[in-house]
């Protein structure tokens, strides 16, 4: 695998190929206007270009196949694992919908940015990425529909290189070097790669608004905040404040010291529970997991989910299927959707 230092050379050799053969266009028809010295340099670095443009193909080419092995493959499953009625339902429409426009944006926009240089694959992390989903499909089935891949145990952030420095112009965070943050940037307007927030103001990571955050946060590794901080908030925005030790408060594991975990809302040691742990939130059990609390009560314990014909109350996240209301009020019965349940 190549090292950072490594694509940066290998790049600006590629980008330099292509510069020198702009300027011999034409040589042979008009050697006055080219700086080669002879036909033969300009033949070779015509060359050079054409291979430079073989390589920006490939690379978009393996774009769209991690874009289809991650968004696609999770789109598809709509397809495979619901029935025709589940088919005709708006939700499965909404569900799928929302799940394929982050697979089109993820080639439009990666894409876009290789084409202007600001990014490359590594093969190798790309490879990697792809093979989490089939194997997360092994382990779920189709219930994999509403269990996400944990991204953090793959290697899909360390797939999309930014090869912008700091101070140059980006329009996602992905285009920065690692480590750097994209300042400024919207939908339609470059922003500038630069070292993450001491002290100030940041975006939060799980704030997943729209594609672009989808994209920043699955592929990149552009925190808002500087090592041993971390974006505090409420809302979609907070901000750096110092990471907890063991025994202080958080929310998320990202809010403690490297190394600890969050549970019960204390940093420490120990992780999700199993079935029958101590918990607070759905965050203190391990995944398919759920916080059954007890009305009035502050500690609730890791339960399963819920199977086909149980109660279940519509508001809550209870059911391995969806929770159906039986009279459009929010006490309904879970049922099977899309081979969960």
């Amino acid at each position: 695998m190549a090292t950072r230092h490594e694509a940066k050379r290998s790049a600006r050799a590629t980008w330099t190929a292509v510069a020198a053969a702009a300027w011999c266009v034409g040589c042979t028809s008009d050697p006055a206007m080219c700086p080669c010295s002879d036909a033969a340099v300009c033949v070779a670095q015509d060359d050079a270009a054409a291979e430079a443009d073989v390589a920006v193909d490939a690379d978009l080419d393996s774009i769209a196949a991690l874009c289809e092995a991650t968004f696609g493959f999770q789109t598809n499953l709509y397809d495979e694992c619901c029935s025709d009625a589940e088919k005709s339902q708006d939700a499965w429409r909404y569900l799928r919908g929302s799940v394929e426009a982050i697979w089109f944006e993820c080639n439009k926009r990666l894409k876009t940015s290789a084409s202007q240089g600001r990014i490359e694959l590594d093969a190798q992390a790309g490879a990697s990425c792809a093979e989490a989903f089939p194997a997360t499909f092994q382990k779920w089935s189709c219930e994999m529909i509403f269990t996400a891949v944990s991204w953090e145990e793959t290697s899909c952030r360390s797939a999309v290189i930014g090869k912008q420095p700091s101070g140059a112009p980006c329009r996602y965070r992905y285009e920065c070097e690692d480590g750097l943050f994209c300042y400024g940037y919207t939908d339609g307007l470059d922003g500038t790669c630069g070292e993450p927030s001491e002290g100030g103001t940041c975006r939060a990571e799980e704030s997943l608004l729209t594609a672009d955050d989808i994209l920043d946060y699955y592929f990149g590794r552009h925190p808002a905040c500087i090592e041993g901080r971390v974006c505090q908030h409420t809302g979609n925005y907070g901000y750096c404040a110092k990471t907890a030790a063991f025994g202080g408060h958080c929310v998320y594991d990202t809010d403690c010291d490297p190394g600890l975990r969050c549970h019960l809302g204390v940093c420490g040691a120990e992780g999700p529970a199993e079935v029958g742990g101590v918990c607070r939130s759905w965050l203190d059990c391990k995944t398919r997991l759920v916080c059954a609390i007890p009305s009035g009560a502050i500690d609730g314990t890791c339960v399963s989910r819920k199977g086909d014909g149980e109660s279940c109350t519509t508001t809550s996240d209870e059911c391995k299927g969806a929770c159906v209301s039986l009279d459009g009020g929010t006490e309904g019965v879970c049922a099977a959707y899309c081979g969960s349940g």
